[in-house]
């Protein structure tokens, strides 16, 4: 089960009506998806309590991401308007013996595109594996009372890889059905020019600076485009542009 950011439930309540002519199209409302649950009492309202709460967390994070790139707090504030701000439900049901057999993982490896994700883990399950950097799969067990927070394919674009996004995958082995809530947080909505600047790769060892009279950070020198992060861009816009 997923569902997308909507202004009118945004904590920091935004009137629908005054939305932006240039978010709009991006701003996909999918009632549809609260439909199979209608006989559950409370649940729409209970899951978007806590979407709400994941979200003013998350720019309470973004502003702390800020200070830690030497930006002023609010540098992302206004970036963050209409956010990227999806909401999943994932299931992952019993392991089988054959995928036992075949040491099958039930998520496989993969990054996130959005800036950062929170991810609640079924505390009394586990599951969630994350690559570390002498390529080894660590346990990520999950520790009550606290949620995971995974680094995205955009906060490592525009912090020029300061940041790495979370490689991360799951692997239950346990004796019982697993759920997890992840929270994808992104931007607002960009224009195409700034959406491509974004894609310009650079390596951690050149030194960042500010570039005079813009607020993008860019590398000393500007690298090849990184040929998978364009495809999932262009397959992102594609894709919302069917719908």
């Amino acid at each position: 089960m997923a569902w997308r950011y909507e202004p009118q439930y945004d904590p920091d309540y935004k009137d629908p009506a005054a939305v932006p002519e240039e978010v709009k199209p991006w701003i996909r409302g999918e009632q549809y998806v609260w439909d199979g649950t209608a006989h559950l009492p409370n649940f729409k309202e209970d899951v978007l309590a806590y979407w709400g709460a994941c979200l003013t967390l998350a720019r309470k994070l973004v502003q702390i991401f800020a200070l830690s790139l030497d930006l002023d707090e609010h540098y992302f504030d206004e970036k963050v308007t209409y956010p990227g701000a999806d909401g999943v439900f994932n299931y992952y049901p019993v392991t089988t013996i054959e995928e036992k057999e075949s040491d099958a993982v039930g998520l496989g490896s993969h990054t996130d595109l959005q800036l950062f994700t929170l991810l609640w883990q079924d505390y009394d399950v586990g599951g969630l594996q994350v690559l570390n950097k002498e390529g080894q799969w660590i346990k990520a067990p999950p520790i009550k009372e606290t949620i995971v927070v995974n680094i995205g394919d955009f906060m490592m674009r525009l912090c020029n890889d300061l940041y790495k996004s979370t490689v991360h995958r799951v692997y239950n082995r346990t004796e019982v059905e697993r759920v997890s809530m992840p929270f994808f947080f992104g931007a607002s909505p960009l224009p195409w020019r700034y959406l491509l600047l974004l894609t310009l790769h650079s390596r951690p060892e050149f030194q960042l600076r500010r570039r005079r009279n813009t607020n993008l950070y860019v590398s000393r020198e500007p690298t090849k485009i990184r040929a998978n992060l364009v495809w999932r861009l262009v397959s992102v816009t594609l894709h919302a542009r069917s719908r």
